[in-house]
């Protein structure tokens, strides 16, 4: 089993050409981090997903390719997804690797 969960449509359609899993990074984007090293209210992209995470945060609606945000971080991650606002624990929130725009 892979370690990564993988955007399907990107697999189909070969635009993630860097062999890695990751979901295609865009022009002004810097390098994957985790979700939890993620800036306050700065939107981002999914990028991937570690496996130990995956079957929980798909339930929630948060896939590679998918907008986020980070909310809250205490008590526990606030996360908004598209137009929907998860709390997810931190060993959770640090499965999800994100793209962010550089300043």
């Amino acid at each position: 089993m892979s370690r990564y969960l993988f955007c399907p449509r990107e697999r189909m359609s070969g635009s993630n050409g860097n062999g890695n899993g990751d979901y295609a990074q865009q022009s002004g984007e810097t390098h994957p981090l985790r979700l939890t090293y993620l800036p306050l209210e700065t939107p981002a992209r999914v990028a991937r997903i570690d496996a130990a995470g995956e079957s929980l945060v798909l339930n929630f609606g948060i896939y590679p390719g998918v907008s986020v945000q980070v909310r809250q971080r205490y008590p526990c991650y606030v996360i908004k997804c598209e137009e929907t606002e998860v709390a997810l624990e931190g060993r959770l929130a640090s499965q999800i690797w994100v793209y962010y725009p550089h300043a």
